[in-house]
C-alpha cells in the first residue's frame, strides 16, 4: 500500500529547471498570538503572524542524546490582500499550514540598522481551530 503525499498549500514555481536554486518553504504550526495588521509608512498593509513549530531535536544537556521536543518560533508576513482577509479571524492556538519564501529583511531605525528573517506567505490554510477558552 502506497503512502499518500501530504497536501500542499501551494506549489513551488515551475519556471526553473530541475537542480536550480529555489526559495520555497512549507510550515505547519500553531499561531503564537493573534495576527497583527500594520500600515507601513508607504501605505501598504502587512499582517504579521508568529508560528510555533514543535520539532524533535537532541537534548541540550550533557545527558543521553535522546530526542526531546523543542519549539521554534517563526515570523511570517502576509502581504496579499486575499490572504490577509482570511487570517484576520484566526486566533492564538489555531493550527495552520503555510507556504512561501524565506526573506531576510533589513531596515534602519532609531537604534540603527536592523534585520530579521521571516517567511513571506504565498499560500495559507487553517487546519484546526484552537479549543475555546473557558
Amino acid at each position: 500500500m502506497k503512502k499518500s503525499e501530504p497536501q500542499r498549500t501551494a506549489t513551488p514555481p515551475d519556471d526553473e529547471p530541475a537542480g536550480k536554486h529555489r526559495n520555497f518553504v512549507e510550515i505547519v504550526g500553531e499561531l503564537a498570538g493573534p495576527p497583527d495588521v500594520r500600515e507601513l509608512p508607504s501605505g501598504d498593509l502587512v499582517t504579521s503572524l508568529r508560528l510555533t513549530v514543535r520539532t524533535l531535536g537532541p537534548r541540550r544537556t550533557g545527558t543521553a542524546a535522546a530526542p526531546a521536543t523543542r519549539a521554534d518560533s517563526i515570523d511570517c508576513a502576509v502581504w496579499r490582500g486575499d490572504l490577509r482577509a482570511r487570517v484576520c479571524s484566526w486566533r492564538q492556538g489555531d493550527v495552520v499550514a503555510l507556504s512561501g519564501a524565506l526573506r531576510h529583511r533589513y531596515w534602519r531605525g532609531p537604534q540603527g540598522l536592523g534585520s530579521r528573517y521571516e517567511v513571506e506567505v504565498s499560500g495559507i490554510k487553517l487546519l484546526r481551530r484552537a479549543k475555546a477558552a473557558g
